[in-house]
C-alpha cells in the first residue's frame, strides 16, 4: 500500500523516495502533529492509522545522528522522540494567524523540548 504525506500540497511516498513517519502514539505529540497538518488542511481532524507525514517537513536536527547515514550507507535516521513536523511545503498560508514558512534547528529543539515536557509551543 502506498502512503503519501498527508500535508496539504505534498504527495511524497514511498514511490517518490521520502521516508514517511506514522503519528505519535502520545496523546500530547500527537495533537502538535495534527495542528502543524491544520495548518493548511483546516479539515484535517484525527489520522488514521495509515496516515503519514513525510522526512522534509522535519529539520535535520529532528533525526538521531547516526553512522550508518554519516557514511551513506542508509538514507535517513529515526526521528527523536518529541520530534515535530515544522517545515511546511512551499506558499505556506495563514491559519488561525500564524504562518509557517520553515522553522530553525531551534524551533525544532524548542518543540522537542516543550513535548517532552508536556508542553505545547505555539507557532
Amino acid at each position: 500500500m502506498v502512503k503519501r504525506c498527508v500535508v496539504q500540497f505534498c504527495s511524497n511516498s514511498n514511490k517518490t523516495g521520502h521516508t514517511r513517519h506514522k503519528f505519535p502514539k502520545d496523546a500530547n505529540l500527537r495533537r502538535q502533529w495534527v495542528e502543524f497538518v491544520q495548518v493548511k488542511r483546516a479539515n484535517f481532524v484525527e489520522p488514521t492509522e495509515h496516515s503519514v507525514i513525510c522526512n522534509i517537513h522535519f529539520s535535520p536536527d529532528c533525526y538521531k545522528k547516526r553512522f550508518m547515514v554519516e557514511i551513506g550507507l542508509r538514507k535517513q535516521s529515526p526521528l527523536l522522540s518529541g520530534a515535530v513536523p515544522t517545515i511546511q511545503s512551499p506558499g505556506a498560508t495563514k491559519s488561525a494567524g500564524k504562518v509557517l514558512k520553515g522553522a530553525s534547528d531551534l524551533q525544532c529543539l524548542q518543540h522537542k523540548m516543550a513535548a517532552q515536557l508536556g508542553h505545547v509551543l505555539p507557532r
